[in-house]
């Protein structure tokens, strides 16, 4: 989730792959990114508008891979 960014009114969030703006995920439009593998190439961006004074920012934000691999020894 985006620390400090509120939540609710009057904010609204839009999730993105990659590290712009360019590629918005549909439907992703929670203050939490859910549903996303990690791991080395998973970085995602938060646009984050204040519908109150129209102020935008944007956080990017990489998930770690936290797959457990078993040892097959």
């Amino acid at each position: 989730d985006v620390d400090g960014a509120g939540t609710g009114n009057p904010y609204i969030f839009q999730w993105h792959t990659g590290n712009t703006t360019s590629s918005p995920i549909s439907g992703a439009t929670s203050p939490i990114l859910s549903n996303q593998n990690g791991g080395a190439t998973s970085t995602f961006t938060v646009l984050v508008t204040n519908q109150s004074n129209g102020c935008q920012n944007t956080a990017i934000v990489a998930i770690p891979d936290s797959r457990v691999i078993p040892d097959l020894s």
